[in-house]
């Protein structure tokens, strides 16, 4: 299944802004994809958000200052991705939405599923 990954890693003194962006993406993907409605909506959509770690094998060492914040969709057909693209670039936050991944993004990834433990 293919797939959507982004993993941002913004400094604290960015984090507010950041966020707010990709809370205005997940109340668009609420709205666009509530039940209901005729457009294909993705299989399963999550966010996470995270401080860096100095040292992942050591958190007690500390944070680097950073957070990570990640979104994850899965979707059916890679038409599907297309088509979301399509009404996210409509959608009113998207000009800072693209600034963030420009900005930010330190991976995207539009390719299939691996694995995943049932």
């Amino acid at each position: 299944m293919p797939c959507i990954n982004i993993c941002y890693k913004v400094p604290e003194e960015r984090v507010h802004d950041v966020e707010e962006t990709l809370m205005d993406h997940a109340t668009f993907m609420k709205s666009t994809y509530a039940d209901g409605t005729k457009v294909v909506k993705p299989c399963h959509t999550y966010f996470t958000k995270a401080a860096e770690l100095s040292n992942p094998m050591h958190p007690e060492e500390g944070t680097t200052g950073n957070i990570i914040f990640t979104i994850n969709e899965i979707w059916n057909k890679p038409e599907d991705i297309q088509a979301h693209i399509e009404r996210a670039s409509k959608a009113p936050h998207f000009e800072r939405f693209l600034a963030a991944n420009l900005e930010f993004a330190t991976m995207s990834i539009m390719g299939e599923k691996m694995f995943e433990l049932n």
